[in-house]
């Protein structure tokens, strides 16, 4: 369940942020954000939840790596 829960938390990275796993790698508190969401995926493992909203403390970190959400500009030009 940890294996499947971390390999979701990555690709969710990934999609929030438009980084690639060179890039994930580059920033040391990505890495706490992909252990709350592990924790996150692991905690909630039932198919029913009653939080709708993600952690603060995820949205944050991910917020300021996000590259996806600047129009015209690409991970080349950071």
């Amino acid at each position: 369940m940890l294996e499947i829960c971390a390999g979701a938390a990555k690709s969710y990275i990934k999609g929030y942020t438009g980084l690639d796993d060179a890039k994930i790698d580059e920033y040391e508190d990505i890495t706490v954000a992909y252990l709350v969401l592990i924790n996150d995926m692991y905690s909630s493992r039932d198919f029913s939840s009653d939080r709708a909203s993600q952690n603060p403390v995820t949205a944050q970190i991910l917020a300021l790596h996000s590259v996806n959400l600047l129009n015209g500009v690409n991970e080349n030009d950071i």
